[in-house]
């Protein structure tokens, strides 16, 4: 009797054993990532360790992916983004010192001094588009002139490069300022 426990016990073992052992194809076919940890725990010195656990590494990536990161995008303004923010800023610095201005040129209007060296640059815009008028000459200016207006400036004498883009038309001139000039651009879209 003892004898058939004992082989009944032996067989027992072995069996449950055997079923807790898993095989190299189970392992190679399986995507759980425990049991592939603990195979590789369990046989480190395995001929296919560096495959198992390539094969884990794979799988715990693909188990949890990692968000890609939102990259901003530059703001890229168009030109015409640009003419407007540098109009509404030139604008707001003539707005600020409009007296100052005035003054200047009711005094240069009403000088008599025929030594002057100053002349008064008089744009009208009869446009529909807000324009900057680029004065280019021994000094720089920019020369904010709105929709349907004027603006005034009091620059030198001398020979002036003027540019300028208004409703999309480039306008250059080269002008020699000697006295007082009054330059009108543009006609009114119908």
């Amino acid at each position: 009797m003892k004898k058939i426990l004992l082989i009944i016990l032996s067989s027992v073992l072995l069996w449950s054993c055997a079923s807790n052992n898993v095989t190299l194809a189970h392992i190679m076919e399986t995507k759980d990532i425990n049991e592939l940890s603990a195979y590789i725990k369990k046989y480190p010195k395995h001929k296919d360790i560096a495959f198992l656990k390539q094969k884990l590494l794979s799988l715990q990536i693909a188990a949890n992916p990692k968000k890609a990161a939102d990259i901003p995008k530059p703001v890229i303004k168009t030109l015409e983004e640009q003419e407007a923010e540098e109009f509404a800023k030139l604008m707001a610095q003539d707005k600020s010192g409009h007296n100052a201005k005035t003054v200047n040129v009711l005094n240069q209007m009403f000088n008599n001094d025929i030594s002057d060296t100053n002349a008064i640059l008089l744009v009208a815009n009869n446009s529909d588009c807000n324009m900057i008028l680029r004065i280019q000459g021994d000094k720089y200016y920019n020369l904010a002139v709105p929709a349907k207006g004027q603006n005034t400036l009091v620059l030198p004498q001398g020979t002036y490069k003027l540019t300028g883009s208004l409703c999309g038309a480039t306008y250059t001139s080269t002008k020699v300022i000697q006295k007082n000039l009054s330059l009108a651009l543009g006609t009114a879209r119908k």
